[in-house]
């Protein structure tokens, strides 16, 4: 599998995927991209899984090398405090 652009949203968000297939039409996947809703805590800025986000295929390959690495910051051994706060 190697989609153009990754979606990713709540199960309880309501999507119109016409608005969303429109939104991207003229984007290209071989640019970084990594668009939501912006929220932020003390440290970093990070995209709400309840108003989706959009990952294009670049900034999928980057984040997959980044885990094939074993970059420390990627592991997920700190989610709970991302899921804690982000409904």
């Amino acid at each position: 599998i190697n989609p153009d652009f990754a979606f990713f949203v709540n199960d309880h968000s309501f999507v119109i995927p016409e608005h969303l297939c429109k939104y991207l039409e003229h984007k290209r996947p071989t640019d970084d991209m990594y668009h939501g809703h912006a929220m932020k805590n003390d440290k970093l800025v990070f995209n709400s899984g309840a108003a989706g986000y959009v990952l294009s295929r670049e900034t999928m390959s980057k984040l997959i090398a980044q885990w094939d690495r074993g970059d420390p910051l990627c592991t997920g051994k700190s989610a709970n405090q991302w899921l804690q706060g982000n409904p």
